[in-house]
């Protein structure tokens, strides 16, 4: 039987950031060739795309990346600390003594983010923090021996850990966007051996943190009359934040359904029609431009999804 939660907890303990996807694809090959009735397929930059056909010459495309935020080995000091840059968007004031994974050749080192304590700051005040500030300690002495142990352009993750909180909510490390390859996983559970019109394609994307790479190529060969994208928000319900401009999120009240110029109103209004005919709980969230997900680029390909007929949907 397929367990959500625990695969959830499985995908967020794979490091794989953005450009360096292989650990992730090579598990959801190895996980979905179960399957009857679908087609796997890994195109050349990396996206793994199921393709599950149907009746018709329709096309349904359902993308969630794989890849997560991290970082990569940019240079090794003397001493033989490391130090990195950023692979996707990071805020450099969560990174003081986080636990953290090189992969070097396959193999995970273990290291920690060190920075110059504020109590040796000058005024002892804090600041903002620039990733060039910081440095990972691996635990050697000089940069000949951490050279034993990793290279220049090693991706880097934060350690996996999974944290059990209160009433069914738990942390982890890449929920973003492990929490979309989940989901799209259960459809795939669901839906193999069911009969459908529509082909529908279910596209785990790489590089998705860069810039929205790895959906172009794939969007761009499948050229679907729909696209949908699983990914994460912000919620909002939590001290400080200013709702008037960020409006409600609420963790517990179900999924938000985005709104805006960056999404078709014909494809959001018909995913409110679908959960309110079947009581499924729903947020709505506007956003007035840029999404920063893969419908973005998925929105302008070719010139963007083929409407067919609008009662299609």
């Amino acid at each position: 039987m397929f367990d959500i939660k625990n695969i959830l907890k499985e995908l967020c303990s794979i490091s794989s950031p953005s450009g360096y996807e292989m650990n992730i694809t090579s598990y959801l090959k190895c996980y979905l060739s179960r399957y009857k009735g679908i087609t796997i397929t890994e195109d050349f930059i990396g996206n793994i795309i199921v393709k599950k056909n149907g009746s018709s010459n329709r096309d349904i495309m359902l993308v969630a990346h794989c890849d997560e935020i991290g970082f990569a080995v940019k240079y090794i000091d003397e001493s033989g600390y490391i130090h990195f840059s950023p692979l996707g968007g990071i805020d450099p004031t969560i990174l003081r003594g986080r636990d953290v994974v090189i992969m070097h050749r396959g193999q995970p080192i273990c290291g920690v983010i060190g920075a110059r304590p504020v109590s040796l700051s000058k005024n002892n005040k804090s600041k903002d923090i620039d990733i060039s500030d910081l440095w990972i300690d691996i635990g050697v002495g000089s940069r000949s021996e951490a050279l034993n142990s990793v290279s220049v352009g090693d991706p880097i993750t934060f350690k996996p850990h999974y944290n059990e909180l209160c009433n069914n909510i738990f942390s982890t490390k890449s929920i973003d966007n492990r929490v979309g390859v989940a989901i799209l996983m259960t459809l795939i559970d669901r839906l193999h051996d069911v009969g459908t019109v529509e082909n529908i394609h279910f596209v785990f994307s790489v590089q998705e943190e860069v810039g929205l790479r790895g959906v172009i190529t794939a969007g761009y060969n499948i050229h679907p009359n729909i696209g949908i994208a699983i990914d994460v928000t912000h919620a909002t319900d939590y001290p400080t934040i200013n709702k008037n401009a960020f409006g409600e999120i609420k963790i517990g009240e179900g999924p938000s359904i985005p709104i805006g110029p960056n999404f078709s109103s014909l494809v959001q209004n018909k995913l409110r029609d679908i959960a309110a005919q079947n009581s499924i709980a729903y947020q709505v969230e506007s956003i007035s431009g840029f999404s920063g997900t893969d419908v973005a680029e998925l929105q302008l390909l070719r010139g963007g999804p083929i409407w067919v007929i609008k009662r299609s949907l």
